[in-house]
């Protein structure tokens, strides 16, 4: 039973040291990162941006025909036969 509870023991331990350097990391990356980081994170933004554009200018070129969006006369068909 000792062992057992060892072995979750180091099992938490593992898991809340990886924890702790993951965050240690976050937070080294957001306060030094390096000028090369940057541009990338720039280039990248630049492609969003160039995306986002070019999807507005594909809606913009939809063609849509008259009839869509047209009120249409309709009758409605009653059954004599289930009219109990």
């Amino acid at each position: 039973m000792l062992k057992f509870l060892f072995v979750l023991f180091l099992i938490f331990l593992v898991l809340v040291l990886l924890t702790g350097f993951s965050v240690v990391r976050g937070i080294k990356r957001a306060l030094f990162s390096t000028p090369s980081n940057k541009k990338t994170s720039r280039k990248s933004t630049n492609q969003q941006q160039q995306n986002r554009q070019e999807g507005k200018s594909n809606k913009q070129n939809k063609v849509f025909t008259s009839e869509i969006g047209e009120y249409v006369d309709y009758e409605e068909i009653i059954d004599k036969d289930k009219t109990d």
